[in-house]
């Protein structure tokens, strides 16, 4: 287990991408905090990751406000997943080979 003993925020760990992430997280052996707006959704993962025998808890966060959480307790910072409003806007650029 990779991560036994570290924290894990993961934002917009309710579901998609965030999700996927909170549960290898809890898989490898961290203590995940899953940040959300959705609380049905929240709560339905927390419980999942206790399910598979994981250490995680919800806590309803909006990332679009100003916002501080501390997942451990402790003065180490914990690791941070964020998957929470990642959404590309603009215009791709295709890249060739001129060779």
């Amino acid at each position: 287990m990779r991560l036994r003993d570290k924290v894990m925020v993961v934002t917009g760990g309710a579901s998609g991408i965030g999700q996927a992430a909170a549960r290898r997280c809890a898989q490898e052996g961290a203590r995940v905090a899953i940040l959300d707006i959705d609380d049905t959704a929240g709560v339905e993962t927390e419980k999942a990751l206790r399910d598979q025998g994981g250490e995680g808890f919800f806590l309803r966060t909006d990332v679009t406000k100003a916002c501080a959480a501390s997942a451990s307790g402790s003065s180490e910072p914990p690791a941070m997943v964020s998957v929470a409003g990642n959404v590309g806007i603009g215009t791709t650029l295709s890249v060739t080979d001129a060779g």
